[in-house]
């Protein structure tokens, strides 16, 4: 895990960026179902939906949705391995292209970099309306365990 959660400090953003680059086409998942092009892929949904790269389903609820997201983001600050993946932003039975998924995750988080405010991001599809911190602790968080996951 960074030291920092703050994905707008540039230090934790180019390690994360370095560290994507360093995953191999067929690095072996440690856990989980994905492959690392599903996991690509789950990640530029995940961030880039917030972004308007992708349309995902609002199924966020009333007071549990904060509450997760409060824990996420304040208590447990990672995902355990195994830890189920909203329905969402499940990635099933289709494989995709390493490189463009890649370079595409590496797109959506130069655009979350850019943001300015919290205008920019549209609600999470599960913890519901978000800040602009919250989100950068959030790919923090997120990116990590799925590199960490790949062995990155």
């Amino acid at each position: 895990m960074p030291k920092s959660l703050n994905f707008y400090h540039d230090a934790v953003y180019q390690s994360l960026l370095e560290r994507i680059d360093q995953l191999p086409e067929h690095a072996v998942r440690r856990w989980g179902k994905m492959s690392i092009t599903q996991m690509l892929h789950h990640l530029n949904v995940a961030i880039g939906g917030a972004l308007g790269f992708y349309e995902l389903k609002d199924v966020s609820i009333p007071i549990i949705s904060p509450l997760m997201k409060w824990y996420v983001l304040h208590v447990a600050k990672d995902f355990l391995p195994g830890t189920p993946t909203s329905g969402t932003l499940k990635v099933r039975g289709t494989e995709y292209q390493f490189t463009s998924e890649k370079e595409k995750l590496k797109t959506i988080l130069e655009a979350a970099k850019n943001t300015k405010n919290d205008a920019d991001w549209k609600p999470h599809t599960l913890f519901g309306p978000m800040t602009r911190e919250e989100w950068g602790k959030l790919i923090v968080i997120h990116v990590n365990h799925h590199l960490k996951q790949f062995g990155y």
